[in-house]
């Protein structure tokens, strides 16, 4: 145990009195060790001390267990606004200094020209009190803020892509045909589930009708294996206890946690880590 991991085990005591690697994930959404690296990222941009190991500590905390101030803040000790001014630089600090996504490089991890899988992420939010309506998402039946995420098509799926937050009302192709699509370069394809129908030469998606023959069912459960790729990336951000929860902030963010968190994500999958 190196004397960086000792010292984010020391500084998480207010909350694992004993420590052991599973709590100490339930708890902050990483190992000791994935951590002690994220440390290692941020700290040479911290200016004038202002933002210690244990505030890093504070806001892996807020995004995991998602806590109100009054909780969070008795947690650690300290009063709501310095939990909340440190959470916040915490928070700045892993959205700027984090490894952005490897979208210029997705053709390392394509199958041709299937570079990966999209689909959007919801983020239930509290009913707005202005325009409502636009972020109600229909599908789920709640509002929402959408986040579209492009996964890899190969192991180990990393996180290529992620535009919003989008209104919960807006449709899942006119996100895409915003942003992603004249990402694309020419001839690059994805894989995308039936809220993608309608672009037929940039989007593969299932083949919709009732009475499907033996070749299309094939298809379609190819294409749904694939397709559980993005699904399981939607999952482990949503085991993130500020997006499993209905989120009580606002907008701004909810953007740069989703990036944190996604970033976070792809930090531990170049680690090799179990997610």
């Amino acid at each position: 145990m190196t004397s960086l991991v000792r010292e984010v085990c020391r500084e998480a005591r207010p909350v694992v009195r004993r420590y052991h690697d599973r709590l100490f994930r339930a708890l902050f959404g990483v190992s000791v060790s994935t951590c002690a690296s994220l440390w290692r990222r941020i700290v040479p941009h911290v200016l004038y001390g202002t933002v210690k190991l244990k505030h890093l500590l504070w806001a892996l905390h807020f995004l995991m267990i998602y806590p109100t101030e009054i909780a969070g803040s008795a947690a650690w000790g300290v009063d709501p606004g310095t939990w909340r001014q440190h959470i916040d630089a915490a928070l700045s600090l892993l959205l700027n200094y984090l490894p952005k996504y490897p979208w210029a490089r997705r053709s390392e991890n394509a199958f041709g020209t299937l570079i990966g899988v999209v689909d959007v992420t919801r983020i239930k939010i509290q009913k707005p009190t202005m325009n409502a309506s636009r972020y109600y998402c229909m599908k789920d039946q709640l509002y929402a803020l959408k986040f579209e995420v492009v996964v890899s098509i190969k192991q180990p799926s990393m996180i290529l892509w992620v535009s919003g937050p989008w209104k919960g009302a807006v449709p899942d192709i006119t996100i895409a045909r915003e942003m992603l699509l004249p990402a694309l370069r020419h001839s690059e394809q994805l894989v995308a589930d039936k809220a993608y129908i309608g672009e037929p030469a940039r989007l593969i998606t299932p083949i919709r009708g009732r009475d499907l023959n033996r070749t299309d069912r094939i298809w379609n459960a190819r294409h749904a294996r694939v397709h559980q790729v993005v699904e399981r990336t939607s999952q482990r951000l949503k085991s993130w206890g500020c997006f499993r929860q209905t989120w009580r902030h606002d907008y701004d963010k909810c953007s740069a946690a989703f990036r944190v968190v996604s970033r976070i994500t792809n930090c531990q999958l170049a680690r090799g880590e179990h997610l």
